[in-house]
């Protein structure tokens, strides 16, 4: 035995590069014959090869293609015929140049066995009676005993097809051992001899098309139809791959019709022929056709999406399965344990009730809009087997009656993403035991509208959990979400807003975004510890009556408003931080169980002051700086107020009181502290929304008529007396000394000034101030005008003293105008106000 290796000059090889490049192999009979996988005999020389001589016999390396005709275009990324994939423990028998008649071809040469049978091997040999092939052969090329003078030869089990001239000529042959195994013969694979095919064989006329092959080019080498029936046979790498690649239009061979009803029963075998597998479309027609796949089908390739497809089944529960149902009628389904999931795989199958993975299932990934929109589906169900579930970005979304997906707890779920399940009002529970990795997540707004959502099991094997913005948005159902202990908790704006949770511990490691656990309305305890919490997070909560806040925890603006039950807060240590945290909770009053507010002395309980200045200076609405603001209003108004003071002097005197009491501060607060109702009455420095909800709470208690105005930047009151209203800023009047220019002014004399007073509306800053009405008053008339006529000048003063001579009537409404050193008469000292006035004015 001698191995023997050639090589072509470099520039034969640069020749064949373009002939055999398409290859995936080489098999070498001579000095100018060669057999490349995929391409034919060439002329043009020799590529780099092996070959074997073993007595009498040439034998070469096989290389043939090993990859099903799916993928045949992978065989031009070789560069050189070394890179194709070979067997390199496999031999073809390329020659064989003895003088023997009966001819045993080896089973094994150096340790490799024997598997094929090249072109021209014998041909035209013409000594020879008889050759006895090794069992394990189980390719034969064309041509292999053409024109030889062989009268017996047998054919491996493992060789379904005959090739193109195998035996061409072959005048003595009379028989051929094995042709009962046999599926395909071409028609002049015996031309010429007395060789008769077994009942079964099915040749070139039986199938239509088959023109064999010369070489060992495996790959998509028959393709035909029988019955209608179009199919192919690749050679996938060890076996025959029969494959359906068209059906017939409407009746043949396995379909049967019931008016418009139609049911394809895909064939089993051609003849003698097994078919494994489909790759076709469905072009049958009808309006309601039933597909059925048997059980030796184990790859399937084909689109469902159509409303005449009713029903599929496959038999072959392990089958491969790729395609789609999008927009079919089928009612229930049953997809096999190696189905490819595919995005949109059943989007708008209006009729599907039911769907189940087969046992053996290991990955299910519910991809984008997997079954979204069918308006029917109950129930989906997943095997034991199925040990990793991913579901997608709208996955379920609108499946209103979708009530169970059952996921086994072995499983892990990789994640569940945006609006998988939003509007699956039906949804009852969902369980995701398991994440099998280090960070799970709930999508944007995944359980959106799931109104009958009662229960969620989170993983615990994560080391994040990331539930995103709405997720559970308006889940009214959804009482049991008990968050697992895992190292960090993120969840987003809105998260569990509206849902009827009753309880929530946040942790070290957690963040609460804005408005997560809003209007959670039977939430009555929450534990913060270390905790960050974002704005609004648990605004409206209002069954909320026991809080703690401990560690380092950070609840930011507004983060539990208006919870309305609210009356004790726990504080634990000093590390917390919190920030305009609890505007509108009108029912707090305690803090670690003890009253805020003294009423005996007026003031703050002396151990709870620094708490309430440094956490709750800025809120507004909370029930003990209510009770601590309102006792000094009434304080205030009691020792600034007489019994028999007009409205005037009420107003005068508690405009006066207002801007000596106050000390304005320009400084950049953005914490809000001097904006709220308390910060005239409790903090040293306050803003215009200090001075005018002092002013608003002051003259209310006092009788008077009043509301609060504002502008982009400012804020002031107006004020009624007798039937007019007038426009009051005590925050511009408050100077060095006070002043009165922004006292009892009018909506024309505002505008005309301009600036931060060029326009306003009406402005209810808390609740405290809900005595205002509704409505923005107009401020008609100014000081001075006493005619009424929108001008101050001298015809006003002129009526004025004869008003004062007894010699005109002045309404009371005239009266108050002319009141122009505001001490609640209009008389002969208003003279001399209207007289510098007017000398001011010219």
């Amino acid at each position: 035995m001698k191995i023997i290796k050639r090589t072509l000059s470099a520039a034969v090889s640069a020749v064949m590069a373009l002939t055999s490049a398409a290859g995936s192999g080489i098999f070498i009979s001579s000095a100018t014959e060669q057999f490349t996988a995929g391409v034919y005999k060439d002329e043009y020389g020799l590529w780099d090869y092996y070959t074997i001589t073993e007595g009498d016999f040439l034998f070469g390396l096989r290389t043939d293609m090993e990859l099903p005709a799916s993928l045949a275009d992978d065989r031009y990324k070789y560069d050189d015929i070394g890179d194709c994939p070979r067997r390199d423990d496999e031999l073809v028998l390329l020659e064989y140049n003895g003088s023997d008649k009966d001819v045993v071809v080896p089973d094994t040469v150096d340790g490799r066995k024997v598997t094929a049978l090249g072109a021209n091997a014998f041909s035209e040999k013409k000594k020879i009676d008889s050759v006895t092939l090794p069992d394990q052969i189980d390719f034969i090329a064309g041509k292999a005993f053409f024109m030889s003078t062989v009268k017996k030869i047998n054919i491996p089990e493992a060789v379904k097809i005959i090739p193109e001239d195998m035996c061409y000529g072959c005048i003595l042959l009379e028989e051929a051992e094995g042709l009962d195994h046999v599926w395909l013969c071409s028609d002049n694979a015996f031309y010429g001899t007395d060789v008769t095919l077994p009942e079964g064989v099915l040749t070139c006329e039986d199938i239509n098309t088959f023109s064999g092959y010369i070489d060992s080019s495996l790959p998509s080498f028959v393709s035909g139809s029988y019955e209608d029936w179009d199919f192919h046979i690749e050679w996938n790498g060890g076996n025959f791959d029969v494959s359906i690649t068209e059906l017939p239009m409407s009746t043949g061979a396995g379909i049967t019709a019931d008016g418009k009803k139609r049911t394809v029963v895909f064939p089993e075998k051609f003849g003698r022929i097994p078919v494994n597998s489909c790759r076709a479309y469905s072009n049958i027609s009808g309006e309601e056709i039933t597909y059925i796949f048997p059980e030796s089908y184990d790859d399937i390739y084909m689109n469902f999406s159509t409303y005449r497809i009713a029903a599929v089944e496959f038999r072959n529960k392990d089958a491969r399965f790729e395609g789609s149902f999008a927009g079919s009628s089928i009612s229930e389904i049953t997809l096999p344990s190696n189905t490819v999931y595919t995005a949109k795989m059943f989007e708008g199958c209006k009729k599907l009730k039911s769907f189940e993975a087969a046992e053996g299932t290991e990955n299910a990934d519910l991809s984008y809009r997997f079954f979204a929109d069918c308006g029917a589906l109950e129930t989906v169900t997943f095997p034991e087997s199925c040990g990793k579930i991913s579901i997608g970005s709208e996955a379920f979304a609108g499946d209103t009656v979708l009530k169970t997906v059952d996921i086994p707890d072995n499983a892990c779920v990789t994640g569940v993403d945006d609006k998988a399940f939003s509007g699956c009002s039906s949804l009852e529970s969902f369980s995701a035991p398991k994440s099998g990795a280090e960070q799970f997540s709930i999508g944007r707004e995944a359980f959106k509208d799931c109104e009958k959502l009662s229960s969620v099991v989170f993983p615990d094997d994560c080391k994040r959990l990331i539930i995103s913005g709405s997720a559970f948005k308006d889940c009214t159902a959804l009482a049991g979400a008990e968050l697992p202990d895992v190292a960090e908790v993120h969840i987003d704006n809105y998260a569990f807003s509206g849902t009827p949770i009753t309880s929530l511990k946040a942790e070290s490691g957690w963040s609460i975004g804005s408005n997560a656990f809003m209007d959670c309305d039977q939430l009555s305890e929450v534990s913060i510890n270390d905790a960050d919490v974002g704005i609004s997070a648990f605004m409206r909560c209002d069954a909320l009556k026991k809080l703690t806040v401990s560690g380092a925890a950070k609840l930011n603006k507004d983060a539990f408003k208006g919870c309305t039950s609210l009356g004790d807060i726990k504080l634990i240590g000093s590390g917390y931080s919190i920030s305009n945290s609890f505007d509108d909770c009108r029912s707090l009053m305690k803090i670690n169980g003890k009253a805020v507010f003294d009423s005996t002395t007026g003031d703050l309980t002396p151990d709870l002051k620094p708490i309430v200045m440094e956490s709750f200076a800025s809120d507004d609405n909370i029930g003990f700086l209510n009770e601590y603001v309102l006792y000094h209003v009434k304080k205030t108004i009691s020792e600034i107020i007489e019994p028999d003071m007009t409205d005037m002097e009420k107003i005068r005197t508690i405009h006066d009181w207002v801007c000596a009491n106050a000390k304005y501060t320009d400084k950049d607060d953005s914490g809000l502290t001097d904006h709220n109702d308390a910060s005239l009455f409790l903090l040293p420095t306050t803003v215009c929304d200090g001075y005018s909800r002092a002013f608003n709470l002051l003259a209310h208690e006092a009788g008077i008529e009043t509301c609060v105005v504002d502008s982009i930047d400012h804020s002031w009151n107006i004020v009624k007396m007798g039937g007019l209203y007038f426009h009051i800023d005590t925050t511009w009047d408050d100077g060095d000394t006070i002043g009165r220019s922004w006292f009892l002014r009018s909506d024309r004399e505002m505008k005309d000034a301009g600036g931060s007073h060029a326009r306003w509306t009406l402005d209810c800053p808390s609740a405290l101030h809900s005595f205002q009405k509704d409505t923005l008053p107009e401020c008609s008339r100014s000081m001075g005008d006493a005619n009424s006529d929108g001008a101050i000048n001298t015809a006003d003063l002129v009526l004025f003293s004869k008003y004062l001579l007894g010699g005109g009537k002045l309404t009371g409404d005239d009266q108050t105008v002319c009141d122009l050193n505001f001490d609640g008469c209009a008389d002969t000292f208003d003279i001399v106000m209207f007289r510098r006035q007017l000398t001011s004015d010219t």
